[in-house]
């Protein structure tokens, strides 16, 4: 129970992305990732024994990516939106940001080239440089990743019949 409350303080303590627009993004930066999410991420399932990617994108399987200054603390998925509590040290705050704990969600951005995708149980699904990436949580094991490409047009799995009648050869007349 004293674990749970911790966790609690934590998640209430941290201040939201949003007071650091120079790390995070501000609400075009969010506009942008969220069309590019739209974009390539077709579904999402998360189950206890993994995390199903169906995509549209050319991503592989995401690999651990760390940054220097940033630790992800905790994901949270039993909020709406699923929200991961990150800490800034001094290497992180050299961004304009104050050190200290900040609340991500979908669509964020961790700098210019990475984008939040997804909270998952521990870890954070981002899309850095055009990779598909993770930010694991401490020292825990990450999820296990499948991924699955989809069409990113319509594809009708039948033939069209032809609609035009055969056509005839011509007649040979005898003479």
């Amino acid at each position: 129970m004293i674990i749970a409350l911790g966790i609690m303080s934590v998640l209430a303590a941290a201040p939201s992305a949003e007071l650091c627009p120079s790390l995070f993004g501000d609400e075009e930066v969010h506009r942008t990732n969220r069309a590019a999410r739209k974009t390539k991420l077709r579904y999402l399932d998360v189950s206890p024994d993994e995390v199903l990617v169906v995509h549209s994108g050319d991503w592989h399987e995401p690999e651990a990516l760390r940054f220097r200054g940033i630790d992800v603390l905790k994901t949270d998925l039993s909020n709406v939106p699923p929200r991961a509590i990150i800490e800034i040290d001094d290497a992180g705050a050299s961004t304009h940001c104050h050190d200290g704990q900040y609340e991500l969600e979908r669509d964020d951005a961790i700098g210019s080239h990475t984008s939040v995708i997804a909270i998952l149980p521990n870890a954070v699904l981002v899309e850095y440089e055009g990779e598909l990436r993770f930010l694991r949580v401490g020292e825990l094991d990450p999820p296990d990743f499948s991924l699955a490409w989809s069409s990113p047009w319509p594809m009708n799995p039948y033939l069209p019949k032809k609609t035009s009648a055969p056509v005839r050869a011509p007649s040979r007349k005898r003479k």
